[in-house]
């Protein structure tokens, strides 16, 4: 293997995650995938613009909705809040920071 294959085999293991639904193949086959993009695109349309505004507490109200969502598409109930946190906190990282610092302790 040449150093570019390394790199490539690192970045599939950096990115594949076994809690997310999307990367687990019994759950996957639960999901409509095909109606978790626009939600997800939703969702982080959402976020960002409660970012700009430094809305943390509308992040917390827009949370059980956006879990609805994805318990109507067929997500299991033990998987949703994993994926949320991990959208929200791609767009809006210091929004979890005292919850990230927590559990680090």
């Amino acid at each position: 293997k040449d150093a570019a294959e390394d790199k490539s085999e690192k970045d599939k293991k950096d990115y594949y995650d076994p809690k997310d639904c999307y990367f687990d193949p019994e759950c996957h086959g639960k999901v409509d995938w095909d109606r978790v993009g626009p939600l997800k695109e939703g969702f982080f349309a959402r976020v960002k613009a409660l970012k700009e505004a430094k809305d943390v507490d509308g992040l917390k109200k827009m949370w059980p909705g956006a879990h609805k969502g994805l318990a109507s598409l067929g997500m299991p109930e033990d998987r949703i809040d994993y994926i949320l946190y991990k959208w929200a906190k791609y767009v809006w990282a210091e929004a979890f920071e005292e919850k990230d610092a927590a559990e680090d302790k």
